[in-house]
């Protein structure tokens, strides 16, 4: 990984191979792409009140006047980062791949003790079913299995927000 002006950070080593999906009986995550644009702004705008508290105690994304064409943008964003293995964004996927039901974001750590942080959201309405608990069960043991990650941070689930003195709030709403 590197540091320096002009030189792409990485969040993980050069020969690591990245996943591009993982399939679950309940669900799949999958590599965000613009071609999710139309389900993602959907599942975005029909759970903005949720969302605002996934990625921070308090934020302001997603704005309650979010376009589809600044949607998409953000996608696009994504799958760059993606391109670039400097971040990693999943759709999550109904099983058969024809509803969005939340995203997985890992971004780079903005504290030393940790070597990824990981934010994760799913449709409000998909709560009762247990969604939540099994996407963040799904994920941390994905984590630990198929990625070179040995201390994955999730704020606002394993650490709480008031101890959570990271400052990734500003990686995430710029390009969520």
């Amino acid at each position: 990984m590197t540091d320096l002006p002009g030189v792409p950070n990485t969040l993980i080593p050069d020969n690591f191979i990245v996943p591009l999906e993982l399939n679950l009986p309940e669900l799949i995550l999958r590599k965000l792409t613009p071609f999710y644009t139309e389900l993602d702004y959907e599942a975005v705008m029909s759970c903005k009140k949720h969302l605002r508290q996934v990625f921070a105690k308090e934020d302001t994304w997603p704005a309650d006047n979010l376009t589809l064409e600044e949607d998409r943008l953000d996608l696009i964003w994504h799958e760059d980062e993606f391109s670039r293995r400097s971040s990693f964004t999943y759709t999550v996927l109904s099983p058969s791949a024809e509803r969005l039901l939340g995203a997985v974001y890992i971004f780079p750590p903005q504290l030393a003790e940790y070597d990824a942080e990981v934010y994760l959201w799913i449709r409000e309405n998909e709560l009762i079913n247990g969604f939540d608990k099994l996407l963040y069960r799904a994920t941390k043991d994905w984590l630990s299995k198929s990625w070179p990650f040995t201390n994955p941070a999730f704020p606002g689930r394993d650490i709480p927000w008031k101890d959570w003195a990271g400052k990734s709030i500003t990686q995430v709403a710029t390009h969520r």
